[in-house]
């Protein structure tokens, strides 16, 4: 699924959201978005497991300190994005009807 970002944003192409795999997402799951020189120095495995054992921060310094140290100088665009999904957080009602009716 490398090309699926630079897929969906080619001129002349319907631009819809999609998702990859059978499942929508979910809280715990993690999204690395990357350029190809990030990408082309890992296995998808690699990376997968750095995202899922690291918090955000620390997995994006690894990635692009590994990545820099495989190209060997060489180093291309390493620009990277991670997101990892929480739950959202319970909300707590704070608002009454009268602060409503005061509102509107």
């Amino acid at each position: 699924h490398r090309d699926c970002i630079s897929r969906r944003q080619r001129p002349g192409r319907a631009r819809r959201p999609g998702t990859i795999g059978p499942n929508a997402p979910a809280p715990g799951d993690s999204f690395l978005l990357c350029s190809d020189g990030i990408w082309h120095y890992f296995k998808d495995t690699e990376l997968a497991r750095a995202v899922a054992v690291k918090p955000p921060r620390e997995a994006s310094e690894l990635i692009i300190e590994k990545a820099l140290e495989r190209a060997q100088g060489k180093a291309d665009n390493c620009t990277l994005v991670i997101v990892k999904l929480c739950k959202p957080p319970k909300e707590v009602k704070a608002y009454t009807v009268e602060k409503l009716r005061r509102a509107v």
